[in-house]
């Protein structure tokens, strides 16, 4: 089957994950009937590892019909989506570890154990802490809880993120510590 339009150059593609534009190619070289060659996105694609699969789509596209009548400005808004020039796959992430991980050890009072074991905490472990609430100070005992975190990732990580503690629950239950 041929079809029904001539391409010439200055076409471009574009890359949909999860239904939502990411990356528009610049204007693409004329590519002779019949040709074939190997295309490395030139884009700067955000993908980020997640826990979720994601349909990753590429669209080949024109900003020309027939050569004839330059559609760029409906292109813009409205891309030519088909599932003849839709080629599509599902993403996964696999394999990938988190980006801020803790050290292998916590100090929880004055013993130092490896996180996924356990601890007998004493009234040795207790301390005396000082807690400010405006001009207020109030007295207070807790134990003292001291691990390390480490950026793993590829960038510096923004500082905007919150460490949660669950005890006597599991993670996501309500009895928690946060700093």
């Amino acid at each position: 089957p041929q079809a029904l339009i001539f391409i010439g150059a200055n076409y471009r593609n574009q890359i949909f994950l999860g239904g939502a534009s990411i990356s528009v190619s610049e204007a693409r070289p004329e590519l002779a009937v019949r040709a074939t060659r190997s295309v490395q996105w030139e884009g700067d694609l955000q993908l980020w590892p997640n826990r979720l699969t994601t349909q990753l789509d590429l669209v080949l596209d024109s900003t020309l019909v027939g050569n004839y009548i330059d559609i760029t400005d409906v292109w813009e808004t409205q891309a030519e989506v088909s599932d003849n020039n839709t080629y599509s796959l599902d993403v996964s992430f696999c394999g990938f570890k988190p980006d801020l991980q803790a050290g292998p050890y916590v100090w929880v009072g004055k013993q130092r154990v490896a996180w996924g074991s356990a601890v007998c905490l004493t009234d040795a472990d207790v301390q005396l802490f000082t807690q400010r609430q405006g001009e207020a100070e109030y007295q207070n005992y807790g134990i003292d809880l001291v691990y390390s975190e480490y950026n793993l990732g590829l960038n510096q990580a923004d500082g905007f993120w919150i460490n949660k503690v669950y005890y006597d629950s599991g993670v996501g239950g309500t009895a928690t510590i946060t700093d």
